[in-house]
């Protein structure tokens, strides 16, 4: 969802710091003028984001480096512009922008890897991965729970019960870890 709040004013060849309670983060914002009016527009971008001027925050953060006109939000604290992909307004090392997706409980995964809150699932098979839900993902080779592999599942059989539970042809599972 995007909302913008616009702040106007006249002013003469003096700076002003103007407070905003709209967003908490974006308090004060100095701004310097002459003789001109100027408008000043803050877009909320979701999850987070928001755009100030030519400028991308994460939570009143400042994301260096973004790309402002493609920037856009795509929730769960992920975000991208043409060139990079962020987690929590952090750059998520070497994610391709053009074939990245949020899928849904912090998982992710762009053409050649899986993330799990921005960071990399080493070995994941993109082409086969899927979330179970309740922190449970499983691909063609291993099942993880909350982003790290569960030792020894069996992944063709491999479900979420929920509330922590799991199971595959085996064994039962809790939180990621084989029980007795």
């Amino acid at each position: 969802m995007m909302t913008k709040v616009y702040l106007k004013a006249m002013l003469t060849s003096f700076s002003v710091t103007l407070f905003s309670t709209a967003t908490p983060g974006f308090s004060t914002e100095k701004l310097i003028a002459n003789k001109h009016s100027f408008s000043y527009a803050q877009v909320r971008l979701g999850d987070g984001y928001a755009k100030l001027g030519n400028r991308i925050f994460y939570r009143g953060k400042e994301v260096k480096a973004a790309h402002v006109t493609s920037f856009q939000s795509l929730g769960n604290g992920y975000a991208k512009d043409t060139w990079k992909v962020y987690y929590r307004g952090v750059d998520v090392a070497e994610a391709n922008s053009s074939t990245f997706q949020n899928l849904r409980d912090g998982y992710s995964k762009d053409v050649w890897k899986v993330y799990y809150r921005g960071k990399l699932i080493p070995g994941a098979a993109t082409s086969s991965f899927m979330v179970l839900g309740n922190g449970y993902t499983k691909d063609a080779w291993k099942a993880y729970y909350f982003g790290e592999a569960i030792a020894n599942a069996s992944t063709s059989s491999f479900e979420n019960l929920g509330k922590g539970y799991a199971k595959d042809s085996w064994n039962e599972y809790y939180r990621g870890k084989k029980l007795d």
